[in-house]
């Protein structure tokens, strides 16, 4: 079983490691808390990685 810290999660992820740290936090991503810092399972980032997502932004207007 591989163990990640979110800063490896992230580069995998191609995310800032703010931005896994908020998905950890919402509970998106599974991680268990160690000490200070948090750890992410291989296969829980996996199975993250391999749901669609939508893209991030604004919503665009709509033309009328």
């Amino acid at each position: 079983m591989e163990l990640l810290t979110i800063p490896q999660a992230a580069e995998q992820l191609g995310m800032k490691r703010q931005r896994v740290f908020i998905l950890v936090q919402e509970g998106r991503i599974k991680a268990m808390r160690v000490g200070r810092g948090w750890i992410i399972k291989q296969a829980d980032l996996d199975r993250f990685n391999a749901k669609p997502r939508r893209n991030g932004g604004r919503p665009r207007k709509a033309n009328t």
